[in-house]
């Protein structure tokens, strides 16, 4: 999320424990939700109603969090990189506009105009510089249980 509060990227991270065990977390980067299919929640499913959250289970929360969290880690220099430099292109292109207006010699009417132009830029570079990511959140927002649990 940037400064306003507004998410720059997502990335959906499932997190499998084949063998139940929280210290062997399985992460895996998802490109949409299409893996929501093979769980039937998108075709269709049914909700059998509330399910007893076991310790076992409460235990694999957190684990895959953190799992998720590093997943989350290898790709977000990347996209903190294209974010930054996109933002930084835009205030260098500002910056110059911002050089070549001081250098011009305008008189009265030209020069209002171009003032509240200048007045625009500057409050445009203060809303690019409000775009930097600054937090991540991960959240655990689907945890699901299969019918039958294995011993």
């Amino acid at each position: 999320m940037n400064g306003r509060g507004q998410v720059v990227t997502r990335q959906f991270v499932t997190v499998l424990f084949p063998d139940g065990d929280p210290a062997v977390p399985l992460p895996t980067a998802q490109d949409d939700l299409s893996f929501l299919d093979a769980t039937g929640l998108r075709t269709g499913g049914i909700n059998p109603g509330p399910v007893e959250v076991t310790d076992r289970m409460q235990d694999l929360v957190p684990a895959a969090v953190d799992a998720a969290k590093r997943s989350v880690e290898l790709t977000r220099d990347s996209h903190l990189a294209e974010v930054t430099e996109r933002i930084a292109s835009w205030s260098e292109r500002a910056h110059r506009w911002r050089a070549r207006y001081e250098q011009l010699e305008l008189v009265g009417a030209e020069r209002s105009k171009v003032r509240r132009l200048s007045d625009r830029v500057a409050l445009e570079e203060q809303i690019a510089e409000s775009l930097h990511p600054d937090q991540q959140l991960v959240r655990p927002l689907l945890l699901i249980v299969p019918t039958v649990e294995e011993n």
